[in-house]
């Protein structure tokens, strides 16, 4: 049996209502049945589990604005350590999705206490991030998001990496439909996405991210070999080594059983190293 977990953090706050703050898990086994049928249960206890997905994860702390960076890793980082210790005694072949912000380094933390090949930990931020691009897409044009397809590379935050130009709607790239400042425009209000929602709501988002992680593991559990754009541990891929970074990958069974390479202009790939740098940079305050 597949043994998927899914470490389910930052998304928990005193101003989310009392039935939410049980975090994503409860969200991701509600959502319609269109969207994924499987057997999922959330889950603190670290035992074995009965059913292929366990949705885990402990009080991780909520993003708030007033944070410094490394306050946020420090307190991370001890959770999903502890949580990673406790579920691999009873899942020593279980494959890791990482939710926790910030959500790079978390990757790294569960990839460095857990001693798993790179294939088998790895990071749900792309999907969320190119979803939203999208629907600012699909607004900006007054069409469908389900005509739109968007494309993010590079860390999961300020420094992450949209890119217009493999970026569509119903095929045609949208360089071709909409102005260069309308587009750059689009690409600020996604990299600022995640703000967006702590000042909207108080909180970090929740519904989103857990949608988003539910098509990795449906991908997973059911050997899609979906590519979708996911936080990846590279070893020379895009020229870089030792560092998580949002990439397309193909999702299988075995988890990221392929890096997929594209060809980036000097440009977007100075954007995609300086998105690195800030990615290693808090990799420089974990302790683990």
């Amino acid at each position: 049996m597949k043994r998927v977990f899914v470490f389910a953090a930052i998304l928990l706050a005193a101003s989310v209502p009392a039935a939410a703050q049980k975090g994503p898990a409860p969200t991701m086994s509600h959502l319609p049945a269109d969207v994924l049928a499987l057997a999922c249960s959330p889950t603190t206890a670290y035992g074995a589990p009965d059913t292929p997905l366990r949705l885990t994860g402990g009080q991780d702390s909520v993003w708030r604005r007033n944070y410094a960076p490394g306050d946020l890793v420090t307190i991370n980082a001890g959770i999903v350590s502890d949580v990673v210790r406790k579920v691999l005694p009873g899942s020593p072949k279980a494959i890791l999705i990482v939710v926790s912000n910030p959500l790079d380094a978390m990757c790294e933390v569960a990839r460095r206490v857990s001693g798993l090949p790179r294939e088998r930990v790895f990071g749900m931020a792309g999907i969320l991030d190119s979803a939203r691009m999208r629907w600012f897409l699909a607004e900006a044009l007054n069409v469908s998001v389900e005509s739109t397809h968007a494309f993010v590379l590079g860390g999961h935050g300020d420094t992450m990496v949209p890119l217009p130009r493999y970026s569509t709607v119903g095929g045609v790239p949208v360089t071709e439909l909409l102005p260069r400042d309308k587009l750059d425009a689009i690409v600020k209000r996604t990299r600022d996405g995640g703000a967006e929602i702590v000042n909207l709501l108080k909180t970090s988002a929740w519904y989103a991210p857990s949608a988003a992680v539910v098509e990795m593991v449906d991908s997973v559990l059911r050997d899609k070999k979906k590519i979708l754009p996911c936080a990846a541990y590279l070893q020379g891929e895009y020229g870089m080594s030792d560092v998580y970074l949002g990439v397309p990958v193909k999702l299988g069974a075995k988890g990221v059983e392929q890096i997929v390479e594209i060809a980036l202009t000097a440009e977007e790939k100075a954007a995609l190293e300086k998105s690195a740098g800030a990615v290693r940079e808090l990799f420089q305050i974990l302790k683990v």
